[in-house]
């Protein structure tokens, strides 16, 4: 059981990754061209975030946080209009498998079936 919720958990965090680069590369193409054109000055591009430490399996269920800066879920939705917020991308992939994930408290989520 712990292995293939290991391989769950790092199915997560690979499309966490594979995300975040697709989003970080078109905002890098955007901001590079205004940075240069617009600015005139040199562009530092935005680096990826490794998304591997919001995941973690515990007491026999892969879990996932926010508690250490990543933009995975927000309960209180201070940014996202004042609603709990789970990224779409987690909701998508949990679904396609066949779960949905559930609050566990204001700063994590659990993955459920």
């Amino acid at each position: 059981m712990t292995k293939k919720l290991e391989k769950l958990k790092e199915f997560f965090v690979k499309k966490m990754n594979e995300a975040d680069k697709k989003s970080v590369d078109e905002n890098n193409v955007l901001m590079k061209k205004y940075y240069e054109e617009e600015l005139k000055e040199e562009f530092k591009p935005t680096e990826y975030t490794d998304y591997s430490s919001a995941f973690y399996v515990q007491d026999g269920a892969v879990r996932c946080t926010s508690e250490n800066g990543h933009d995975v879920l927000d309960y209180y939705g201070e940014y996202r209009g004042g609603y709990p917020w789970v990224n779409p991308v987690l909701e998508k992939e949990a679904k396609k498998k066949g779960f949905f994930w559930e609050w566990q408290h204001p700063g994590a989520i659990v993955l459920t079936e």
